[in-house]
């Protein structure tokens, strides 16, 4: 079994009282950054930079420190600088190939030199020198904090991660050449806290900030962890296909695409963590109609006992409402961890070497199926889905690939025919056979992911839905002890050798999963 090291980076919110100075110093980074890079962009400055090591350390002796900034501060600034012009030497290198007229493969950097060389030659200047071009002009939305003496104990920041909580201390400017240190302690997000008991490594955080639906700047902490990952010995390429189908019955649709063996559906269910989501939806929408009554009332009474009253109402409902939505929120961001959690332990378990999953887009939504269905897709599978199911698959060397879900449901993956019908059953007029439309889409989404896998089609025969029976999960899985509110039905297998014998004799089977807690999902 070999080793690999793999790094995660997991972003955590700075509290709002930093905020301020945090403008101060990535303002600052960006007028120092962009005045050095114009002082850099010369041969002279390339040149420097080509040496081996890390461009902070080669420009302090060739850059003057100001003297309002810090010195660990300002080989951060330097840090920067240097990697972008770096980044700009491979271009250099690249325009200078151009201009001799050698062939190129025309990637999206070389189209994007090209384009620059046609905007000389239209101001009338001959682009002979690359220096002609206008150097890079930073934005300014990051800062980095690897040039720091170490993470933990260092003169700009001092950052400690622990299972509780996040311990920084970081320096920042208060005004004009005037730095004090700032403390602020978060809790631990929980994706944090189980890479750390992984073993994960704190690595040199990034300062970043990005802009949010109000068009403010929020400020975050990037925080890169390093664990290392078992990449296991597959005795042949297998390809787990995912096709998600959010509705009550049904969270996603898998199949098993190898060699030699074909798998039947594997359904993964949560029926009744779904039904109390759309409970808790209908009761959020009869609180806002009530809140709208108690509002019209408002207008209509002259009475100020009963306006009194109406308000105190009011302010129920709104706690009411806010209670509840927040138990939505939190039951969908669970069911969603869980499910990624579940097709990353089925994918380990199957010893499979690639997941093949749909790339999701909101044009992609299921029309044929009702507006709560594509709400309940919408609100915990877009945007979060692929980004989780990656980074556990990481855990264990697994390969993530996005597959084009165009035509994946209505093309059989036996005959490659259009299939005729509406809703969930779809006909093959071909085959003569009637297949579930999500089942048949997993198989397609699988054959694409198998053919990127080993370069060659191979189209599998048909397996028809009908009577497929529950695939038990080895008491010895994750998923018993890490879920709360989804779990695997209790486990008849003990070992991989087991399911294979148990494969052979009853054929592989879907795994149902089953929602066994009410009390705690309220918690």
């Amino acid at each position: 079994m070999s080793v690999n090291t793999t790094t995660l980076t997991y972003d955590v919110t700075l509290p709002k009282f930093l905020w301020k100075h945090l403008h101060r110093l990535f303002e600052q980074g960006k007028g120092e950054t962009n005045k050095l890079i114009k002082e850099l962009w010369n041969e002279a400055g390339f040149s420097i930079l080509k040496r081996k090591g890390e461009a902070s350390a080669i420009l302090k002796g060739v850059v003057k420190r100001p003297s309002y900034i810090p010195s660990r501060i300002f080989r951060n600034i330097l840090e920067c600088s240097g990697r972008i012009i770096r980044s700009q030497i491979k271009r250099k290198e690249i325009f200078e190939k151009l201009l001799k007229g050698e062939n190129l493969r025309k990637n999206l950097l070389v189209r994007n030199i090209l384009r620059q060389i046609e905007n000389l030659k239209k101001k009338g200047r001959k682009p002979d020198d690359y220096f002609q071009l206008s150097p890079p002009l930073f934005s300014g939305n990051i800062f980095l904090t690897s040039s720091d003496d170490s993470i933990e104990n260092g003169q700009f920041k001092k950052l400690k991660v622990c299972k509780e909580h996040i311990e920084l201390r970081i320096k920042l400017p208060v005004a004009f050449g005037r730095y004090r240190w700032f403390e602020a302690e978060i809790k631990t997000p929980e994706r944090i806290r189980r890479t750390l008991l992984s073993g994960g490594k704190v690595k040199a955080p990034v300062l970043r900030r990005v802009k949010n639906k109000n068009n403010k700047y929020v400020y975050i902490l990037s925080i890169p962890m390093e664990f290392k990952s078992d990449r296991r010995p597959y005795q042949e390429e297998k390809v787990l296909g995912i096709d998600l189908s959010p509705s009550v019955k049904r969270l996603a649709v898998g199949v098993i695409k190898g060699r030699k063996e074909e798998s039947r559906p594997i359904y993964f269910k949560a029926e009744r963590v779904i039904k109390k989501v759309l409970r808790i939806r209908k009761e959020i929408s009869f609180l806002e109609r009530k809140i709208d009554n108690i509002r019209n009332q408002l207008e209509e009474t002259k009475s100020s006992d009963h306006k009194k009253k109406l308000h105190k109402r009011l302010k129920h409902l709104f706690s009411e409402q806010k209670l509840k939505q927040r138990k939505l929120k939190n039951i969908k961001k669970q069911i969603l961890e869980i499910l990624t959690k579940q097709i990353a332990e089925v994918a380990k378990l199957e010893r499979v070497s690639l997941v093949a999953v749909e790339r999701l887009k909101f044009k992609d939504f299921p029309e044929w199926k009702g507006k709560t269905f594509r709400w309940l897709f919408s609100s915990w599978f877009y945007s979060k889905f692929t980004e989780r199911l990656e980074q556990k698959l990481r855990l264990s060397g697994i390969k993530l690939k996005q597959i084009n879900p165009a035509y994946t449901s209505k093309r059989c993956h036996v005959c490659d025919s259009s299939l005729k019908g509406e809703g969930l059953y779809l006909f093959c007029e071909n085959c003569k056979k009637k297949w579930d439309r999500d089942y048949n889409a997993a198989w397609n989404i699988a054959n694409k992911g198998y053919i990127s896998l080993l370069q060659k089609e191979r189209k599998p025969k048909g397996l028809a839905p009908e009577g497929a029976r529950e695939l038990t999960v080895p008491s010895g899985s994750l998923l018993r002890s890490w879920s709360e509110i989804v779990e695997v039905k209790s486990a008849i297998l003990q070992s991989h050798k087991e399911l294979v014998s148990s494969v052979k004799k009853n054929g592989t089977v879907p795994i149902t999963v089953v929602d066994h807690s009410k009390e705690k999902i309220a918690k």
